[in-house]
């Protein structure tokens, strides 16, 4: 069964880099600027990499993708800290970084019940920092940014370890990751084909996203659901249609909010990893935010 899926999702991430490729072609035309003509193939690029790197990784087990994991953990929350001013190697960064690490470690023995009680373990480890080195200064601003990094990037990714732990796991985790980059790119596609001069989603937080460029992601999302719904045998065609539309929102408001974080702490990216992206952060953020609510989708609404 996940040979058949790798083949299938292979088969059409490959035809898609084609169609991007022989778009590129036209667009570039249309591109006075040789830096952008450069950019365009940069993120196609990029994309061919990722693409790849995260699917063998969840094919191949538990083992291989909870280091892409890690990875992908251990890069995001060193953006989210350096972003928010956090030092690298004090106190706080380390106590994030080793709680991190035990989310993951919890996540892939299947510790359940200790993995839920970690965040309330959290709260109170980081609450102690400036207790046990016995420094005040900036410790609440300390404190509540580096447990925010924590959940936020550590514990919220932690939950694809745990998805790809369940029953018919690697096709949920390609489901996920396909609805994901979906929902990125089909909504900026919208917005900038349909969108120019239309009413602006929430301008405050992200002064270039639109209400048709959301609504276009949103609805060419749930198609592309519908396309890869071969990934995900154990749902009814309506279950997976209803899983791709809360992935298309859920993917949305990962985004804005990281655009939120970066218009707060006036960045443009998050990192500078990823060439033609960003940083981790900016090309996962859809993926942190959807995590969960696939894991508890599955685990708590489908028998």
């Amino acid at each position: 069964m996940e040979q058949a899926i790798l083949f299938k999702s292979l088969t059409i991430y490959g035809c898609f880099f084609a169609f991007a490729a022989a778009l590129a072609f036209v667009v570039q035309s249309l591109r006075p600027k040789a830096d952008d003509r450069m950019n365009i193939w940069i993120r196609i690029v990029s994309w061919m990499c990722l693409v790849p790197l995260f699917i063998f990784s969840a094919y191949f087990g538990k083992l291989t993708f909870v280091v892409m994991v890690g990875l992908l953990t251990y890069f995001g929350l060193k953006e989210f800290l350096q972003v928010i001013k956090i030092k690298p190697n004090c106190d706080y960064c380390r106590t994030a970084f080793g709680l991190s690490a035990l989310f993951l470690v919890c996540a892939f023995f299947g510790l359940n019940e200790i993995y839920f009680s970690l965040p309330v373990a959290a709260v109170l480890i980081m609450l102690l920092v400036p207790v046990f080195i016995r420094k005040s200064q900036n410790s609440v601003c300390l404190s509540s940014g580096a447990l925010m990094g924590t959940l936020y990037v550590g514990w919220m990714f932690s939950f694809l370890i745990m998805i790809r732990g369940l029953a018919g796991g690697f096709g949920y985790i390609i489901f996920l990751g396909t609805m994901a980059a979906a929902v990125d790119n089909l909504a900026y596609a919208f917005g900038k084909i349909f969108g120019r001069g239309k009413k602006k989603l929430i301008p405050e937080i992200s002064p270039n996203k639109t209400v048709v460029g959301s609504m276009g992601g949103v609805l060419g999302t749930v198609l592309v659901a519908w396309l890869f719904r071969f990934s995900v045998p154990g749902l009814s065609v309506g279950q997976c249609l209803l899983l791709g539309l809360l992935l298309a929102i859920t993917g949305q408001l990962g985004d804005l909010v990281k655009s939120a974080i970066k218009r707060d702490m006036g960045v443009k990216d998050m990192g500078n990893l990823i060439p033609g992206h960003g940083g981790v952060l900016d090309r996962f953020d859809s993926w942190v935010f959807s995590a969960p609510f696939v894991y508890f989708y599955l685990k708590y609404f489908i028998k």
